[in-house]
This record gives C-alpha cells, structure tokens and sequence, in this order.
C-alpha cells in the first residue's frame, strides 16, 4: 500500500492456521501456525538529529521561494542557514528498503495417561530474518560528502521451545 509522503508503502502478507484433532478418546494433538512477510519502502520521516531532518521537516526549514530543481536541472539545495535537504529530493531519492519474514509453529500431542492424569507434550519454532538496505545519492547532504553511501543490515534468528507437562485434576469434594 503506498504510503502517504511519496514514494513511501508498506506491503504485509500473513497467514495464521489452528488445528486440532482428537484422533481417540485418551489422544489428541494439533498445530499453530502463523507466517508474516513485510516489504517496506521507507521515506526519511523520523529526525535524527538537527542537522538530518526527515522530509516533512525538511519542508518546513526549506526556503519556499526555491524550486524542487535550479536552473541547471538538479535538485535544489538551501541556500540560506544550515544545510538542508531538498525535501521533494529526500522522499524520491533516499532508498530504504527493508524486507521481514516471520514463522512461528507449534505441534502439540496430549495423551490420557489415567483418568484425571494427562500429559501434553509440545514443539515449537520461531524463525524470523530481515533484510534492510539503505542509499544516500549524492542529490543528498550526506551522500553529497562520501559520494554516496550505501549499507545492508542482515539478521536470521531461530528460536525452538520444548515443553512436557502433566495436569492432574482431581474434583474432592462438591460444594
């Protein structure tokens, strides 16, 4: 979905599944499952700092009687006080992309050991990995300085879970 300051959007995909069976009277057993995908296409919104404004601040600081583009074709930069991003130039040329994926399973059985004993055994995974990648052009203040600059962020984490319990109910007396 596009987001609200040009080319921004967020995009989510998600799946979630709860199964259960009662295969007899003393066993049972089922599933959890849940799957998440997000795309995001970030803008600059968030400020770091005074001297990197996002877009919105950015509009504000700029001088309004200066073009998105000078004379020459480029993107127009401040003229007057601290150095500020050409808004319309920071919500087109800065590249964030960032890339999330998530699954979460549980498989579970449950046994009728006695009458009032049970034990319920589960397994369970969390598995998530993001990609994010980020690009300041030279259009920009800060890739103006480095000639651009550019870095990707990568992260995997695996979680498992293991449990085994016993429940025993017992009714003692009735009140």
């Amino acid at each position: 979905h596009k987001g609200v300051i040009k080319d921004s959007e967020f995009n989510r995909y998600s799946v979630t599944s709860n199964i259960e069976i009662d295969a007899s009277e003393i066993f049972s057993f089922g599933t959890n499952l849940f799957a998440r995908k997000t795309k995001q296409n970030g803008t600059k919104t968030q400020e770091t700092g005074y001297y990197t404004p996002g877009v919105v601040s950015s509009a504000y600081k700029f001088m309004p009687t200066q073009g998105i583009r000078d004379a020459n074709g480029n993107f127009s930069v401040s003229d007057r006080g601290d150095p500020i991003d050409n808004p319309y130039a920071l919500a087109t040329e800065w590249e964030n992309e960032s890339i999330q994926d998530l699954f979460q399973g549980n498989l579970y059985g449950e046994i009728n050991i006695l009458k009032d004993l049970k034990l319920r055994s589960s397994f369970g995974a969390n598995i998530s990995g993001a990609r994010t990648g980020t690009f300041f052009p030279r259009t920009l203040e800060r890739g103006g300085a480095a000639d651009g600059e550019a870095w990707l962020g990568f992260s995997k984490n695996t979680d498992y879970l293991t449990e085994h319990y016993f429940t025993y109910t017992k009714n003692i007396a009735q009140i």
